[in-house]
């Protein structure tokens, strides 16, 4: 039995993910943004096995992401596979600060890295980080992770994210890859049946089992186990080579220096 961790999973790809590793068997600790939202899906995933958990964090807010990761720390001595999940495309224009990090950028790369850092010491030796990138992926600016380029384009914030969360994956497996950890990037698929997809491309999406078979391989099958700093491409339904802009060693280093510069700060 494996311990696993799904942020953004109370909805879409991450339920349904967590739905199915319940049903294998496995402890799975879930994550939502909106309290009650969260106790009603954990409440319902309860009655397909008690071992299910559930927390609450914002992951626009990285002090909320912080303490997430340090309470799980002190709950769980070892974390067998993290997928980080959690990510937003279309937002409401009202709740976009011109002066802060767009949301984009915020959720779908710099959480996730804060998240993944803070919970390293409590993660096993063999275990697997799971990055969700996409087919959107576009060269990233630094000013934009930093706070001081806004985007008038919805897409060109989430495909930068997207190829940020990539880099910053393939630069970690660098560092890790003195243990059995394995960090994967992976495009789930294009255009799954989520909400995120209906809200922003106004269409109901792919059969989502496409994602979630993807997610289960990844984290527990053999076949992955030597996966560490790569990239699977669930549309090509293999391993490619990533974006040159996202393997370049000079693009990750800038971008693993801000991001640990940010990670700081936070202590």
């Amino acid at each position: 039995m494996k311990t696993i961790l799904i942020t953004g999973s109370t909805d879409g790809l991450g339920l349904a993910t967590a739905t199915k590793l319940l049903e294998l068997g496995h402890q799975v600790i879930i994550h939502g943004r909106n309290e009650e939202k969260l106790a009603s899906v954990h409440q319902s995933l309860l009655k397909i096995s008690p071992q299910v958990s559930a927390y609450q964090a914002d992951f626009s807010d990285l002090s909320s992401v912080l303490a997430l990761a340090n309470t799980i720390k002190s709950d769980y001595a070892s974390i067998d596979v993290l997928i980080n999940n959690a990510g937003v495309f279309k937002l409401n224009p009202a709740s976009i600060d011109k002066d802060k990090v767009d949301p984009r950028l915020m959720i779908n790369t710099i959480a996730p890295y804060v998240f993944t850092k803070a919970l390293h010491s409590n993660l096993s030796d063999d275990a697997r980080v799971i990055n969700l990138s996409s087919a959107a992926q576009a060269p990233f600016d630094l000013n934009g992770i930093l706070g001081t380029k806004s985007y008038s384009n919805e897409m060109q914030a989430y495909a930068e994210s997207k190829l940020a969360i990539t880099a910053w994956t393939l630069a970690m497996a660098k560092l890790e890859n003195t243990k059995r950890q394995v960090f994967l990037a992976v495009n789930p698929g294009s255009l799954l049946a989520t909400k995120m997809v209906k809200a922003g491309f106004g269409v109901e999406g792919n059969d989502i089992s496409i994602g979630v078979n993807l997610l289960t391989d990844a984290s527990l099958s053999d076949s992955f186990k030597e996966s560490n700093g790569k990239y699977f491409d669930n549309d090509k339904k293999a391993f490619a080579t990533p974006d040159s802009y996202a393997a370049n060693e000079s693009n990750q280093n800038s971008l693993i220096a801000l991001l640990d510069k940010i990670y700081t700060e936070l202590q």
